[in-house]
Formats: C-alpha cells, sequence, structure tokens
C-alpha cells in the first residue's frame, strides 16, 4: 500500500462512512440505512438483513490463504445463488469514493491472507468511526 491509495473526504461523506463502519461492527440496521441514504446509495430492493451480511463480509477478519479462499467461495457461491434465484443486485448507484475504499478494503485482505495473519478489520475501524461520530456532538450531550 501506499499513499497513492489515502483519501480525504468531504466531511458529509466522511460521517456517512464512519456511520457505515459503526452500524457493521455494532450490527445496527438502522444506523446503516442511514449511513446508505446519507452517502446517497440507491438500492434496488430493501433487504436490511442481506445488505448487513454483504457489508459484514466486506469487513471480515483477515485470514490465512485456504480459509479467506474458502470465505470467499462461500459468499460467491451464496451471491450467484440470490442471482439464479432471481434477486437483483443489492445496489443500483454509490459514490466512487465507496468503490476506493472497498478497493483498500480488498488489498488489505489480499496483504493479510498473504502474510497468514489474522486480524479483526471492524476492530481497527469501528474506534475511529466512532470518535468520528463522537465529535461531532458536545460532550455535554454524550450519556
Amino acid at each position: 500500500l501506499d499513499w497513492g491509495l489515502a483519501k480525504r473526504l468531504p466531511d458529509h461523506l466522511r460521517l456517512a462512512f464512519s456511520k457505515f463502519v459503526f452500524a457493521a461492527k455494532e450490527m445496527d440496521f438502522v444506523l446503516m440505512l442511514e449511513s446508505i441514504d446519507d452517502m446517497k446509495m440507491k438500492l434496488n430492493r430493501f433487504n436490511p438483513m442481506e445488505d448487513m451480511t454483504n457489508i459484514r463480509f466486506l469487513m471480515r477478519d483477515t485470514a490465512p490463504p485456504d480459509e479467506a479462499r474458502s470465505e470467499s467461495k462461500k459468499f460467491k457461491d451464496l451471491m450467484i445463488r440470490r442471482h439464479k434465484a432471481g434477486k437483483k443486485q443489492p445496489m443500483e448507484a454509490y459514490p466512487g469514493d465507496l468503490l476506493f475504499f472497498l478497493r483498500v478494503t480488498q488489498l488489505l485482505h489480499g496483504l493479510g491472507s498473504r502474510l497468514h495473519t489474522r486480524a479483526t478489520y471492524l476492530n481497527y475501524m469501528a474506534p475511529e468511526a466512532e470518535r468520528a461520530l463522537k465529535e461531532r456532538v458536545p460532550k455535554s450531550e454524550w450519556p
């Protein structure tokens, strides 16, 4: 990885991504849907459980190569079954910044697999996402 993969997001999108990551960590369906709306993603259908499953897969832990391949194959097979059952692709439109984020995520998973490293991806991302969201609210209003 290099600094060419670093990107500064506009504040509204940074906070939407933060909600997205924090929602995945906490399995918060309402926050997930809010973040999708904040990022101006267009869904082809309404199925929060499927969406959360997809998001959690994208932000899964890194694993050694054989395990990572097996997880990817299971997910790919699931997507094929959904497609054959006539289910639409989940997203109609999404911001380019999300594609960038997902590409970096894929690179990190590949690197972790190649190095036979186990890392809980959301454990690194979620605290920073939570911090970004908390900074928007004055400390006096924190629960």
